[in-house]
């Protein structure tokens, strides 16, 4: 796997990695030897270039699940295609990904998220905001996308602000975008989603926040100093819900392995889902796009998985709310 395991993004692969070893823990004990390895790309492409050519010369894997980020992904998709070593990357299924090639994808569609938010903001009669956008390649992804659908909707950024990703002081951009008097502000946080709600709810304790899937974890609600700063933040993502006795199973197994359940369920089911269905390709004697094109997964954690032609399995998003420290759907929880 590889995946970013320290750095900002480290609760990510950390959440991957506990359950991909839960699906390793199942298959051992069903008798399979299977080999685990892990490789660190901290979320950006030179690391994820360096744990690729580790796992093709060095642990001589059949196939690398990872990396979760879109700069890592689009850097190894030409090395996996020139290897042919299948890769299944994780998180990002976007349009930009998807024209690259060379890999499959389990995830979401990067894009839907912030159509979503820009029309649940404009549901909601809004008509002026201010978009914050970290500097990442996913992250600036997903704020193109946003402007685009805001502005064809009518909508006004009337600050359109960038904030380097490995600088934690929000404030001096939090007072520019406020200056501009924004009825809301949509924040795209690669990590820091909840360092940056503590900063604003210091300066403003009522203007509503929108963003991205990167706000529902229990990572952003520590960091934001507790449930009140995160309260009432509206977010796109994929909610998964312990509604089928399987899924209630696995949090249950997970907790018993780990001693708490998932800080972020959906991370977790991307490693454990991920490695039965790579297993699962491996396993059928056929190629591995095709064995991907065939594949009905229906028996894992997240919703049932289907490769299209273009091997992107994309989860739909819906819109979730931050309430009292947890997840809900929205509107109506």
């Amino acid at each position: 796997m590889l995946l970013p395991l320290t750095g900002e993004f480290g609760f990510f692969g950390d959440q991957v990695r506990k359950g991909a070893e839960l699906a390793l823990k199942g298959f051992r004990d069903e008798g399979r030897e299977i080999e685990l390895h892990f490789e660190d790309d901290q979320c950006l492409p030179r690391f994820a270039v360096e744990g690729f050519q580790r796992h093709r010369t060095v642990n001589n894997v059949q196939a690398v699940i990872g990396p979760g980020c879109t700069g890592g992904i689009l850097a190894v998709a030409p090395l996996a295609k020139q290897a042919n070593l299948p890769v299944l990357a994780l998180l990002d299924a976007n349009r930009e990904v998807e024209r690259a090639g060379g890999v499959a994808v389990l995830g979401f569609s990067s894009e839907r998220e912030p159509e979503l938010i820009a029309d649940e903001m404009n549901k909601q009669g809004l008509k002026t905001a201010a978009m914050i956008c970290e500097t990442d390649a996913w992250a600036e992804l997903v704020c193109s996308t946003f402007r685009a659908k805001w502005q064809a909707l009518g909508g006004s950024l009337v600050a359109d602000e960038l904030q380097r990703i490995d600088d934690r002081d929000y404030r001096p951009v939090i007072r520019r975008a406020l200056g501009r008097k924004p009825q809301a502000i949509y924040f795209v946080p690669a990590y820091n989603g909840g360092v940056f709600l503590k900063q604003l709810r210091e300066l403003n304790t009522k203007i509503p926040v929108f963003g991205p899937d990167t706000f529902g974890t229990k990572e952003v609600i520590d960091a934001a100093g507790g449930a009140a700063a995160a309260e009432g933040t509206i977010y796109a993502g994929v909610d998964l819900r312990p509604d089928k006795p399987s899924q209630r199973e696995w949090i249950a197994a997970f907790k018993s392995a780990y001693g708490s359940e998932p800080s972020s369920l959906y991370y977790a089911a991307l490693g454990y889902d991920a490695l039965r269905i790579a297993v699962r390709a491996l396993d059928s004697g056929k190629d591995w796009s095709s064995a991907l094109k065939a594949m009905a997964y229906d028996d894992g954690v997240l919703p049932d998985v289907r490769f299209d032609d273009s091997l992107m399995a994309r989860i739909e998003p819906v819109l979730l709310r931050i309430a009292g420290g947890n997840f809900v759907r929205y509107p109506g929880g």
